[in-house]
């Protein structure tokens, strides 16, 4: 804002000095040299301007690969509690265990919470913060397909497993392609690690089976 501020002060300043070469006549030589100064200042204007867009515009790619990451980690995290798998974070693991994941799947009050807070903040960034998303259109995309999480509990019935899978596989692809990550043609096979059982879920959440 204080770059805008200055370029706006040049601007008024390179005007009046212009205004009063053509009062003074821009073919006398006070004219002449009014005129030449009110061109400076607006050169000097313009590449003020430029430099903030340039500022600008790498600061809010910076803040949406920040963001990008942040938000891959905090879907990864959920569906870690949800589906089971490595613990560490792998794209290839992640869209695997989401491509298998189905309406049977138990979706415990603790994953539901996890999911929600995922769509409630990608609700309240597009909304609040509509700047740095929009840098990257690949992570505005990823926010609106988890913003729909915020409303997993808003009908009678809760949100189906293959649903919650769809938003969050579509949303993990953009956050890849924001952040520029390959997203392998084969994936592996993740059966054998997956564990859905909502006392397993439990368990990875909290660290321990409630009750037990």
């Amino acid at each position: 804002m204080l770059r805008i501020g200055i370029t706006a002060l040049f601007v008024a300043i390179a005007c009046g000095v212009i205004a009063l070469a053509f009062r003074a006549g821009a073919e006398t030589s006070w004219g002449g040299l009014w005129l030449n100064l009110g061109t400076e200042i607006i050169g000097i204007a313009l590449t003020v301007a430029i430099v903030e867009w340039l500022f600008e515009r790498r600061r809010l790619q910076d803040e949406a690969r920040k963001m990008a990451w942040r938000v891959l980690h905090e879907l990864d995290h959920a569906v870690w509690v949800w589906q089971g798998g490595h613990r560490e974070f792998d794209l290839s693991e992640l869209l695997a265990l989401l491509a298998l994941a189905d309406d049977s799947d138990p979706v415990p009050d603790f994953t539901q919470n996890l999911l929600m807070h995922l769509g409630s903040k990608s609700q309240d960034t597009l909304r609040h913060e509509p700047d740095v998303p929009r840098a990257k259109p690949q992570l505005e995309r990823a926010l609106s397909s988890l913003a729909p999480l915020a409303r997993i509990r808003d009908n009678q019935n809760l949100l189906p497993g293959s649903q919650i899978s769809a938003h969050l596989r579509e949303a993990a692809h953009d956050l890849a392609g924001a952040l520029k990550i390959h997203v392998p043609d084969t994936l592996p096979s993740m059966a054998a690690l997956r564990d859905t059982d909502a006392q397993k879920q439990e368990w990875r959440h909290f660290g321990k089976v409630l009750g037990a």
